[in-house]
This record gives C-alpha cells, sequence and structure tokens, in this order.
C-alpha cells in the first residue's frame, strides 16, 4: 500500500509537489481537515494495513492549512542510489505529504504507521523495520533517524521536518565490520544545509556492535548504544555528560565479538 498526502492552502490550492505524478499509483481513499497553527492537528485514517497517524503539534504552520490524506496502492520509487552502509528493502507501506505551496513544517511532526504480519516478506523481521523518506533530488530513500518500532502494538513512529514520501523499510544487518560509515562527514547540527541532522549515524553494523567516540587526544567521551537489529546506532554530539560536543574532529570505534577493531572519523562543526 501507498499513503498519499497532500496539503492545500485556505483557498483550496493544492501545491505541486502534491499533484499526482507520472507514475505513481492512483487515489482510492482521502480524509481532509484543516491544521490550526495554535493547536495540535491528528489526523487518523484506517486502511487494511491498519491504522495510520499524522500529528502536527502547535506552530507547524502559521497560518490554517488545510491538510489531505490519500491513500493507493501501486509500486514505490526505487532506490537509486542506496545510503552508505545500508542494505534497505523498501515495503508496500508509505505515506507522503506536501503542504501549501512546497511548505516545509517549522515543528517535528510525528508519524505512526501501522503494518500486519502479512503485509511483511516471509523472511523479514519486524524488528528492523523503520520509516524512511524518498530525496526526489538525489533519488534515494533515507532513514529517518528516531525511528522506533512497537512490535507488540505493529507500529513503527517517526519524526519528520521535512515532507516528503516515506515508507515503511527493513534495514538488513551487515555481517561484519567491513563496511561501517558514519555520516554525515562533516556533521553541520542546525545549519539546515546536507549536512544537518538530528544525530551523527553509524551504519553498516553488526547487531549489538558497540561503538564509542574518542577525542583526537585519545580520551573517551561517549559509549553509545549497542547497535539496533538493523546494525545501526546514533551519537547526538553529546559526552557522556549529556554536553554537547565542541567542534572538531573526533574517532568513532566500532568493536563486536570475534571481529577487528575498525576506527573512522567524524568531523562536527557548530
Amino acid at each position: 500500500y501507498y499513503y498519499r498526502l497532500t496539503a492545500r492552502d485556505v483557498t483550496g490550492n493544492e501545491s505541486a509537489a502534491g499533484a499526482e505524478a507520472s507514475g505513481m499509483p492512483s487515489r482510492s481513499v482521502s480524509d481532509v481537515t484543516i491544521a490550526q497553527p495554535n493547536a495540535t492537528t491528528t489526523l487518523v485514517i484506517t486502511p487494511p494495513t491498519g491504522e495510520i497517524r499524522v500529528e502536527l503539534p502547535p506552530g507547524t504552520f502559521p497560518d490554517p492549512t488545510s491538510i489531505a490524506v490519500m491513500v493507493a496502492t501501486g509500486s514505490l520509487p526505487t532506490d537509486a542510489n542506496p545510503p552508505p552502509g545500508v542494505t534497505l528493502r523498501t515495503l508496500p507501506i508509505a505515506i507522503s505529504i506536501t503542504a501549501g505551496t512546497r511548505l516545509q513544517p517549522a515543528k517535528p511532526v510525528l508519524l505512526t504507521v501501522s503494518y500486519r504480519d502479512q503485509d511483511l516478506p516471509p523472511d523479514a523481521k519486524a524488528e528492523r523495520l523503520k520509516i524512511a523518506r524518498y530525496d526526489d533530488n538525489r533519488r534515494r530513500w533515507i532513514v529517518l533517524d528516531d525511528s522506533a518500532v512497537n512490535t507488540t502494538r505493529r507500529q513503527v513512529k517517526a519524526t519528520t521536518m521535512h515532507f516528503s514520501l516515506f515508507a515503511l523499510v527493513e534495514i538488513v544487518p551487515a555481517s561484519d565490520l567491513s563496511q561501517v560509515v558514519v555520516y554525515p562527514n562533516p556533521w553541520q547540527p542546525g545549519s539546515k544545509g546536507a549536512y544537518d541532522r538530528a544525530a551523527v549515524v553509524v551504519s553498516g553494523l553488526v547487531p549489538q556492535a558497540r561503538v564509542r567516540i574518542y577525542t583526537m587526544t585519545g580520551r573517551c567521551i561517549r559509549e553509545l548504544s549497542p547497535a539496533d537489529a538493523g546494525g545501526t546506532t546514533l551519537w547526538d554530539g553529546a559526552n557522556d555528560s549529556g554536553e554537547a560536543v565542541a567542534s572538531g574532529v573526533y574517532f568513532v570505534l566500532a568493536d563486536a565479538p570475534g571481529q577487528a577493531v575498525v576506527r573512522k572519523r567524524v568531523a562536527v562543526e557548530r
């Protein structure tokens, strides 16, 4: 299934990005509401795959904005440029969001996507599910950093500050540490540019791999959470005391039982 979410301004005009694109599946289900600037707006639809929820906090848009949720079936775009160090498999469950005349949210928007066991390929593992957004310019799927799956409720949640096409994806972990990648590099938090991201991503890991952050002088300042089932972990740019580290170059060391230690570098530019 492919879910299409579009937005119109108060005059009813839909953005160009929200128009039906060539090759996209036809629409089958829709819902519309008005996002008020000073109130939380929640849209809920219930396609066969389960509840889909989009939550816009107050201040997402400066003016009342019409939000339309549309559900359709069909093929998703292929990943012409896979993320580095990631083996990613898209599933036929997706959400598309557009707003106004190419507006982007000023606050994080929470996405909750449900799935059924029968929606997953036979060899897929639910604990590896995440939400990714499709970057039209780079023609690739980008995993949302805070994606979290609840296998008991069969839901995946993530927040986004960029409206686009989204899909459930399965991240297949590496079998060794030979393909570890740290990105974005340099990391420029808050820059709103190509290297701005909520956290530094360390991917291409084996599940439960240990990752530590060191200064150039060899002092360990942070041990990250073990790699998840998809072989990924995140560094929020803080040390073990929760303080943001200064701009500079840092070593990222990854190790796992039976694997040689891998050392990478990442530059932090604040």
